[in-house]
């Protein structure tokens, strides 16, 4: 099972998240700001004899906002609430350690009837467990 549901739960809980939090992609009636997140890897972690079950999943997390101040916001806040967390149970994912590996700034046009938006992006790589006891 992915961490997707301790991905999800994490950021569902922070207060400066309004607009909402979506796998994959987000309405077009989704309200600024939101987020959303992608797993854009997965390894299974190896041992000389054999798997113990130990995951590492690398996520990309957006944030999109009206504008820079907004997504600062809500970029830190998600940041402080992941970056370094370890040994927590979220989702029913038992997760040993989350790290922000990557963070940029852009602005993305969706089309000729929509106003700009500011987007964060962060690259986290989480290392959990399959299932809720190692």
């Amino acid at each position: 099972m992915p961490a997707n549901a301790a991905i999800y739960t994490l950021i569902n809980a922070l207060p400066e998240v309004t607009g909402g939090v979506y796998p994959g992609y987000a309405p077009r009636s989704a309200a600024l700001p939101y987020v959303v997140y992608h797993r854009t890897d997965e390894r299974q972690c190896r041992y000389m004899n054999g798997s113990k079950g130990l995951s590492e999943a690398d996520y990309q997390i957006n944030v999109h906002a009206t504008n820079i101040d907004s997504a600062a916001t809500v970029s830190e806040a998600i940041r402080e609430g992941l970056d370094g967390l370890q040994h927590t149970t979220s989702g029913g994912i038992n997760v040993r350690r989350i790290s922000l590996t990557n963070q940029r700034d852009m602005s993305t046009l969706f089309d000729s009837s929509q106003d700009e938006t500011v987007e964060t992006q962060m690259d986290f790589t989480v290392y959990y467990f399959q299932s809720e006891t190692p």
